[in-house]
Formats: structure tokens, C-alpha cells, sequence
């Protein structure tokens, strides 16, 4: 829903994307700190993708901060390559487990409002620290700060 949240609430009138990747893709340290070095992490992803056993990563912040904690953050990361969609290298198989989802702007509008008035996911609970007080109090507030 987080992500749902971030892929809807950026430039309202544009097409947005929400990408969703099955876990037999994924490799990572979700909810384990990473024991290495990031140059060690990058070596073992160029060793695996050598025999054919790579995968994206994921990697899950310690909580830090109340953001951090809110966003429920998880960061996927790759070898580079250049596609037309971006330089993630996400599994190219026809049953790759990989799914995009357009959210066109009146999609947007309709999660946003759902994800708010339902989920109780938006500016005052994804950004509860100072950043996002000085946001709802700025010159360019986003629509849903009326908790601030």
C-alpha cells in the first residue's frame, strides 16, 4: 500500500507505474542486516550472475527513524543494464513473476483517496517527522496534511 501510495502521489496528471516483483525473484536481507561491505555485496552479484544464479536483492533499513519505521522501507538493487525501462535487471522470462500496473491519473486519484481515507496512508503518516511538518506548512503543501 506504501508503494501504491508513492507510485500515486507524484505528478497527478501523468501515468504512473507500480511494479511488482514475486519473492522467487528476490534475494536479500529482509529484516537481517547485511553482514558485508556494499563492494562485498557487488562481488557476490557478479559471482552468482557468472553461474547463472542471480537475482535481484533486497536490502531493509535499520529503523532509524520514524520515517524510516512509517515507509516500512524495502530497496531492490541489481547488476546494471540498459533497458528501456530502466537499468534494473528484473528476470526477462515470459512467466518471470514480474508485474506492471498503470496508474493513470484518474487511478491515481482513486487510490489516493482510498489509501487516505481508508488505509490511513499519506503525507502526516508516511513523513512524521520535521520534513514532513515543514512539507504541510510550506509554500506548496500537499492536499491531505489536515492532522498538522
Amino acid at each position: 500500500m506504501v508503494a501504491l501510495w508513492f507510485a500515486a502521489s507524484d505528478r497527478p496528471d501523468s501515468t504512473g507505474a507500480l511494479l511488482g516483483i514475486h519473492t522467487d525473484y528476490l534475494q536479500g536481507h529482509e529484516g537481517v542486516p547485511t553482514s558485508g561491505s556494499y563492494a562485498a555485496e557487488i562481488a557476490d552479484m557478479v559471482v552468482q550472475a557468472s553461474e547463472g544464479r542471480e537475482n535481484l536483492r533486497i536490502w531493509e533499513p535499520a529503523v532509524v527513524s520514524p520515517r524510516v519505521a512509517a515507509q516500512h522501507s524495502q530497496f531492490a538493487y541489481s547488476l546494471v543494464v540498459e533497458r528501456p525501462y530502466g537499468t534494473l535487471k528484473l528476470p526477462t522470462e515470459q512467466t518471470s513473476g514480474v508485474r506492471l500496473i498503470a496508474l493513470k491519473p484518474p487511478l491515481k486519484r482513486e487510490c489516493l483517496a482510498f489509501l487516505r481515507g481508508v488505509m490511513d496512508i499519506g503525507w502526516q503518516t508516511l513523513f512524521p517527522d520535521l520534513d514532513g511538518f515543514g512539507r504541510a506548512w510550506g509554500a506548496h503543501p500537499p492536499e491531505d496534511v489536515d492532522r498538522w
